[in-house]
């Protein structure tokens, strides 16, 4: 929501194509950014919900879901909310190809022709 509706996304080059700058709204994003307690950080995001349909700066016509489908072969990988399609990637250093584990003996037999 945040790179969507705060003030300072409305400068050249962000998000905010509304051009919505409101100070209530502002405080609400920053403040739910901030909190890390989820029923307080609920209360800041619900405010911002109630400000921002009182003003109705934009028509929301959709949501996008993102579906993306990976290998069984391939482990680690964890896809939390997405805000932009390359988000997938974020845990990428942590993803791996599942292999067999070997003994040394077995990785300096040679196979036989």
């Amino acid at each position: 929501a945040y790179a969507l509706w705060h003030s300072t996304q409305a400068e050249q080059g962000g998000q905010n194509l509304a051009m919505l700058r409101d100070g209530e709204i502002d405080l609400a994003l920053e403040m739910g950014r901030l909190e890390w307690d989820p029923a307080v950080r609920k209360r800041w995001y619900d405010r911002f919900q109630q400000r921002f349909a009182a003003l109705a700066p934009s028509l929301l016509l959709y949501h996008p879901i993102y579906n993306y489908a990976v290998s069984s072969q391939v482990g680690g990988v964890q896809i939390g909310p997405l805000l932009d399609p390359s988000d997938r990637f974020r845990t990428l250093g942590d993803w791996y190809v599942k292999t067999k584990r070997i003994s040394p003996q077995e990785l300096h037999m040679t196979p036989e022709p």
